[in-house]
């Protein structure tokens, strides 16, 4: 392998050795400064010891101090042609936002400076130094998703990725590829068969639906993951049961899927599963499923990501989703579906509903949400012959999200409009915490506050029942 190929680190040589013992990608050798850096980039390309077309660069954060604008500026002019990260400890993620605002300034000054060649938004990426092989990962797959990246640049990040991203990104990215691969696995069939599920596959599985966007539950599909992995985390800490409940969230808002983006990750996705060699049609093994799982050590749970092209997302026949879910059931015991507001979708009517064991519809507040609450509970719960959906009223209840005073719209409101459906749960109004946490790929850290935390205690054992003995995750007083 060429050194164009291999990884350029900036750092320590005891980093850089740790890095090259984990096997998983090729490193240059050790350039320990950033002036080594330049020199080395200066150099004749058969003199230097690095090589100029190199596709990845990682620069360790320690070297930025005492060098902040040097540091910026490297990373700048070398953003556009290269998958450039800063590797970062957790006690130096506080420069962050000093780093970030100082990196801008230098690609606009790079971008004023250059007649229109180079472009400001091109990006750069963080990676921790706990995990940093994941995020190298999924930097190299973001890089090679960004639209500001040249064409040329990416074959070569392309080229180092694990196979099974290389197959899935170059399905999905190139529209002809991913139209292909879609006709030959499923071709004009459109039926939909839910299998019964066999002895090992108890996993529950539960739909957070909406009648409106908005209503927030991609938040509430987040959080009950959260709740439900940490809290069994504790009860196994305690004894209270032998093992922890394994969580997995599906976004199944397969247009508008925003679970990605909650969790700072846009890959794996389904297409990552779709891409593996060894599904055959609906013939899904547990192998390839792995493949579009990314694992969150925050939420301590797993996902499964809708695709990033909205366009093929309509190309995916329901009955690949229900193949899936039938597999996860025997890896999982909770499965957590985050479906669209659009209810009369085939993919939900069809496959998200009768494979759900319980459905928490997520309404706020407002006379809309409420009306509308009203409306989908009579058109999913009444009978398929008089044009419902035909679901079963009593997996159902109703979680009120972002609950307020004085607003003219109590509980006993709302039980009125319920028709019978049960309310599991009332959530707080926090709108400038969630969304600052969800901004920073932290949203479980709301689970830390009282009232966030007790309501999600109170949805969590709602779902699980008599079944598992639930700990008490932690919160901090307010």
């Amino acid at each position: 392998m060429s050194n164009e190929n291999k990884i350029i680190f900036v750092g320590p040589e005891n980093i850089h050795s740790a890095f090259a013992q984990m096997g998983q990608y090729n490193f240059q050798e050790p350039i320990i400064s950033l002036e080594e850096f330049q020199h080395e980039m200066r150099l004749d390309e058969n003199k230097s010891k690095v090589s100029r077309s190199s596709s990845a660069i990682i620069f360790f954060s320690r070297l930025y101090t005492g060098a902040e604008k040097e540091f910026a500026k490297l990373v700048a002019f070398y953003a556009p042609y290269a998958v450039v990260s800063i590797l970062i400890p957790e006690q130096d993620k506080e420069l962050i936002p000093r780093m970030e605002s100082l990196i801008r300034a230098a690609k606009r000054e790079n971008a004023s400076n250059s007649g229109g060649s180079y472009d400001a938004l091109t990006p750069t990426f963080f990676i921790s130094y706990e995990a940093p092989m994941p995020d190298l990962t999924q930097a190299m797959a973001d890089f090679i998703a960004d639209e500001t990246i040249s064409p040329d640049v990416k074959p070569g990040v392309m080229e180092m990725l694990p196979e099974h991203y290389k197959s899935a990104l170059s399905i999905e990215n190139n529209f002809e590829m991913a139209d292909e691969t879609l006709e030959e696995l499923y071709g004009n069939d459109d039926s939909i068969v839910i299998p019964k599920d066999d002895e090992d596959k108890n996993g529950v599985v539960i739909a957070v639906t909406s009648s409106k966007g908005g209503s927030g539950k991609s938040t509430v599909s987040m959080l009950l993951a959260a709740y439900l992995a940490k809290a069994s985390k504790i009860s196994e800490q305690q004894n209270l049961e032998r093992r922890r409940l394994k969580v997995c969230v599906i976004d199944f808002d397969t247009r508008d899927g925003q679970l990605g983006f909650l969790n700072g990750q846009t890959s794996p996705t389904v297409f990552n599963i779709i891409g593996d060699s060894n599904v055959v049609g609906n013939e899904i093994p547990r192998s390839a499923i792995e493949k579009g799982i990314y694992s969150s050590s925050n939420i301590e749970a797993d996902f499964i990501f809708a695709p990033r092209r909205t366009r093929h997302a309509k190309e995916i026949k329901p009955q690949f989703y229900v193949s899936i879910i039938h597999e996860l059931k025997g890896m999982y015991d909770y499965i957590i579906l985050d479906t669209s507001v659009n209810y009369l979708d085939v993919l939900l009517e069809e496959v998200a509903y009768p494979m759900s064991d319980k459905i928490i519809l997520v309404t706020d507040m407002g006379i809309s949400s409420i009306m509308g609450m009203a409306r989908w509970i009579t058109e999913t719960t009444s009978p398929k012959e008089k044009g419902g959906s035909g679901i079963d009223k009593n997996k159902i209840g109703i979680t009120v999200n972002k609950v307020m005073d004085g607003v003219n719209m109590g509980a006993d409101r709302i039980k009125k409009t319920a028709m019978g459906v049960p309310i599991i749960a009332m959530l707080p109004n926090a709108p400038k915490l969630i969304t600052f946490k969800a901004n920073t790929n932290s949203l479980d850290d709301v689970l830390y506050k009282r009232q966030i935390n007790q309501s999600f205690k109170v949805l969590a054992n709602s779902i699980v029942g008599d079944s598992y003995q639930l700990a008490d995750v932690p919160y901090n007083d307010d």
